[in-house]
């Protein structure tokens, strides 16, 4: 299977916004290559919350968890961390199913390791899951997204030329590739470029393919993603064609922070692995599991890993270790020692820009003096 015939071999998802994505932890559509399913438990009514739901609940958490997960000696672990959970009565005293979401999410994500489990709660009816309710589900999103622009925050020209590029989100590719075509379009004249995920939750899979083939001449596999729940393994691939300028032959840098998470750390770490651009700032995330979206009843929704990544170059991935920087940052540093080291290249190089070889050195100078400066001030206050 090649790049453009992929994303027709995905099973269908449950979609949400790049904004609901981030309070699950988890990008819209680290979503994008998993399937869909319901789970069916006991329905909860928005105005009742009684102590007997709580079994249930724990009960479908217990059984997606076993049917799904991608490492099964963990899934039994959380199945017995669970039950013992639920007999001590620790869930017994929490009033507010919101409340109780969250209390699943942290235990999940403590005694898994895996920060992709989120449990979630819903005030409204979740839908049920079928396709027509998933294409009006995709429609409302693809609305959403479009009001944060597809997750492009900023895309400007910094002195030297110098391209930037503030990424916050990866929406769903076929809605945003007229944006990200423009954007890259739009920096395609610059000497370098810095694109900034230090405050991306990630996104969808199909988005990180496309946003890399802008690197690539030519379809590249970024790796393969293997379903223990079926058995299947998926590769992922860039696209043969993109609707901007491609950006080659130009030094690339990648911010990230601590928060950079899911699809965003897939995007730095493809680059990295390539050679094809340089992670500067903080180890990121860690989390590199695909998941699933499971409807556990009308209130209560669970995102589960469901699959592993395999790159091609590295044959591993960042699961629980996050992307290592190239050139360790504080996440608050890392845009100013890009910028530093970019236009460094450019004194080397005598690559000619805007500015002449006197204002260049002026601005490495400032530059330089911001950098102790924020060097200093993180020192000061302890980070």
């Amino acid at each position: 299977m090649n790049g453009n015939d992929q994303n027709t071999h995905r099973p269908n998802t449950r979609r949400t916004s790049l904004a609901q994505a981030a309070v699950a932890g988890v990008g819209v559509a680290a979503l994008g290559m998993a399937g869909s399913a319901q789970a069916h438990g006991e329905t909860l009514p928005n105005t009742r919350w009684k102590l007997d739901t709580r079994p249930k609940l724990i009960e479908s958490i217990v059984s997606c968890i076993a049917a799904n997960y991608i490492f099964p000696d963990v899934a039994r672990r959380l199945e017995q961390s669970l039950h013992l959970q639920l007999a001590s009565g620790v869930y017994d005293s929490i009033a507010d199913p919101q409340v109780l979401a969250q209390m699943l999410t942290s235990h999940l994500r403590q005694e898994s390791k895996d920060r992709h489990f989120f449990v979630g709660y819903s005030e409204e009816a979740l839908p049920p899951d079928t396709q027509g309710n998933e294409q009006k589900e995709q429609q409302e999103a693809n609305y959403l997204n479009s009001l944060e622009n597809f997750g492009f925050e900023a895309v400007t020209r910094l002195g030297g030329n110098i391209g930037w590029l503030d990424f916050r989100g990866f929406a769903e590719p076929h809605a945003s590739a007229k944006t990200l075509a423009a954007a890259m379009t739009f920096l395609s004249n610059t000497n370098a470029l810095i694109i900034d995920v230090r405050k991306n939750r990630g996104g969808d899979q199909g988005m990180v393919e496309l946003f890399c083939s802008y690197f690539f001449e030519k379809e590249t596999l970024l790796g393969n993603f293997y379903y223990s729940n079926t058995g299947i393994t998926q590769p992922s691939w860039t696209r043969s064609a993109v609707a901007g300028t491609r950006y080659s032959g130009k030094d690339v840098y990648v911010l990230t922070s601590a928060g950079t998470f899911s699809a965003a750390e897939a995007l730095a770490y493809a680059l990295q692995s390539r050679r094809v651009a340089v992670v500067v700032g903080e180890a990121s995330g860690g989390a590199a599991n695909p998941v699933k979206y499971v409807r556990l009843n009308q209130h209560f929704s669970l995102l589960v890993p469901e699959g592993k990544i395999t790159d091609a170059v590295t044959k591993t991935n960042w699961e629980g270790v996050g992307v290592k920087p190239d050139i360790a940052a504080p996440a608050d540093q890392a845009l100013t020692v890009a910028h530093l080291l970019a236009l460094r290249k450019n004194l080397e190089r005598k690559t000619r820009s805007e500015l002449s070889e006197t204002e260049l050195h002026q601005w490495i100078a400032t530059l330089e003096k911001a950098s102790k400066t924020l060097e200093k001030a993180s020192k000061t206050s302890g980070k």
